[in-house]
């Protein structure tokens, strides 16, 4: 055996790197302490925000929203025309058979 070598380290050398060691492991626990303290207080606001905005869109739609709805009326109903034969060009608004019928019934309902 030709390369061998000794090294002696007091029991103060090792207590003195132990306290080290854990000082640095501490301050690394209080900064992701600090960190995940911080990536809270953001997700709380953000919820915090997103309450409030329901919140108030909800407000605002009860009270503004169903408000111009009360005051409108509609009016809804179904009219008959009696003795006429349906026919197709009924369906389409611009024919000529449409506008005659139309302007009947207009007169009939004045």
């Amino acid at each position: 055996v030709a390369n061998i070598t000794v090294q002696m380290v007091s029991a103060e050398d090792k207590l003195v790197k132990r306290i080290l060691a854990r000082k640095k492991h501490g301050k690394l626990k209080k900064r992701e302490k600090m960190l995940w303290n911080f990536q809270n207080q953001i997700i709380l606001f953000t919820l915090v925000l997103f309450v409030l905005g329901v919140v108030t869109w909800t407000l605002l739609w009860l009270f503004i929203v169903q408000a111009e709805n009360k005051d409108a009326l509609y009016f809804v109903g179904l009219f008959r025309v009696a003795n006429i034969e349906f026919l197709p060009e009924y369906r389409q608004k611009e024919s000529k058979e449409f506008l005659s019928v139309a302007q009947n019934v207009q007169h009939v309902v004045r």
